[in-house]
Parts: C-alpha cells; sequence; structure tokens
C-alpha cells in the first residue's frame, strides 16, 4: 500500500520537433529517485527512433500522499498472431466482444490512421462513434500513474522468465500501466493502441474483461502512424473521466500476472475455425 507519509514526486517527460510530438514519458517516485529517473527521461527523449527533439520539457510535482489511488494491473497476454491481416481481425474481434460494434472500431482506427498528431488519447463514444474530445484534438493524456516496488519486481522477475529478456520490459511495463489506468476510470469500456514508433509493430486492446492483450503485427515496420482511442460508455461524464484520465495519481500496487501466448478463441470463446 502507498505510505501517506511518504512524499511522491510525479515527474512526466514530453520532447518534440517543430511541434511534432515525438516522445513522452512519466512516472511517480519517492524524493530519492527524482535524479536518475529525470536524466533518464531526458536520455531517452534524446534517443528516441521518431528522431531528435528541439524541445524537452520535463516537469515535476509533488503529490500529496492522500490523493493517491491504488490499483492492480490488467492481466497480461499476447494473442497469436502472424501477420497485419490477422492482427487486424484480432482486433476487431476482440473489441465486438468487448461490446464494440464492428462500424465504432472501424471509425476508430481511421482517427489513427488518417495521420492526424495524436499525443495522448482520443475518446470515442462506443455506440455513436463521435469523438467526445473535440476540444483536444491531439487527445487526452493519461497521466500521473506509478508502480511500488513489491509490483514491479513481480513483473520484472515473471517478464525476464517467459521472454528470456528477448523484449524491452521497460516498453511493456509503461504501456500495461498506462493501459491499467485507463481501464480503471469510470465510463470507460476498452481501449485500442498503435505505437507510432516506427521500430514497434505491436500494439494492445485492453479492457477489464479482457485484460491486457498484446497484438503483433499490427501495423509495418516503418510507419510512424499510431495513437490510442478509449471507448467510453454512452451518457458517461466526459469531465469527470478527462479530469480523472489527466489528474487524478495512481499507483499500482499490485501485479496480476502474465499469462502467456493465448490463441483468439481462447481470450473470446469464439472457434471459427
Amino acid at each position: 500500500m502507498t505510505d501517506e507519509l511518504t512524499t511522491h514526486y510525479s515527474i512526466r517527460m514530453r520532447a518534440s520537433d517543430g511541434g511534432r510530438h515525438i516522445s513522452g514519458a512519466e512516472g511517480i517516485y519517492n524524493e530519492g529517485l527524482i535524479d536518475d529517473n529525470t536524466v533518464a527521461l531526458i536520455h531517452r527523449a534524446l534517443a528516441h527512433p521518431r528522431g531528435k527533439p528541439d524541445s524537452i520539457t520535463v516537469t515535476i510535482e509533488r503529490l500529496d500522499g492522500g490523493e493517491i489511488r491504488n490499483i492492480s494491473t490488467l492481466p497480461i497476454c499476447t494473442c497469436a498472431i502472424t501477420n497485419e491481416k490477422a492482427a487486424r481481425t484480432a482486433v476487431y474481434t476482440l473489441l465486438n466482444h468487448a461490446g464494440i460494434g464492428t462500424d465504432i472500431v472501424s471509425a476508430a482506427l481511421n482517427i489513427i490512421e488518417d495521420g492526424a498528431q495524436l499525443s495522448g488519447a482520443a475518446l470515442v463514444d462506443a455506440v455513436t462513434g463521435e469523438r467526445l474530445d473535440a476540444e483536444s484534438p491531439g487527445g487526452v493524456r493519461v497521466s500521473r500513474f506509478g508502480i511500488e516496488d513489491a509490483a514491479l519486481s513481480e513483473f520484472e522477475a515473471e517478464f525476464e522468465t517467459l521472454t528470456g529478456g528477448l523484449l524491452r520490459e521497460t516498453r511493456v511495463l509503461e504501456a500495461v500501466m498506462l493501459a491499467s489506468k485507463s481501464a480503471s476510470c469510470d465510463g470507460v469500456i476498452a481501449e485500442v493502441c498503435i505505437s507510432d514508433n516506427p521500430d514497434y509493430t505491436t500494439g494492445y486492446v485492453s479492457s477489464r474483461r479482457l485484460g491486457y492483450v498484446r497484438i503483433p503485427n499490427i501495423k509495418t515496420e516503418g510507419d510512424e502512424r499510431g495513437g490510442r482511442i478509449l471507448f467510453i460508455d454512452k451518457g458517461a461524464d466526459i469531465n469527470a473521466i478527462v479530469k480523472y484520465l489527466r489528474h487524478t495519481p495512481v499507483m499500482i500496487d499490485k501485479f496480476r500476472g502474465i499469462n502467456g501466448i493465448k490463441e483468439l478463441y481462447e481470450l473470446t470463446g469464439i472457434d471459427n475455425s
């Protein structure tokens, strides 16, 4: 559990080049870890595959321990995918299983793939497909999240055992943390993400019901298009959702495990073979 007597700080990095989003990363840390993590975020921005930024902004904010909400990670698995066509089928099937209609999924993927710059998550009405964050064309940033040491150690140990160090655990962990905060928000039904990194071709679909499902081969290597879509329950309080996603600090204090590689039918209970 988060100790309310311990002072925590939110450290957030954003990097851009000529207004074009390059990189973003963050975490919540105690005071003794501020220096090392700030330097690490700056180095990360300078070495990003999307290019060299002309602007790097680091924000360090002290948090009131009593404001921090504790959450668990979503359980993690990888969908058995061999090519881009199968990945697209998996995205539709998983989101349909989460209650999102095919037309709504198509509209959401069009937002990602039309080349618009999404530095945050686009909020899409799960029934109508309407974009609900019109005042924020770049999307809504999910921010102020971290992980406690015990949960982090569990993740690192299980990840190393399952992958033998072949995958970059930092990239996966950060995506799981972000998706877990999004899923913990009332009114958020599901999420789909395609990375805008040209060298990273694994995306994910996530929800409280599905967990965090990694989707390999979701795009062609070298493609810089990407973004995140949050599907919002019809009639949900958008202002409350945006406030939670942007401003409510959460710490992950429980790791719910990695469940290996799953066939699509195992995740949905539907076997179309």
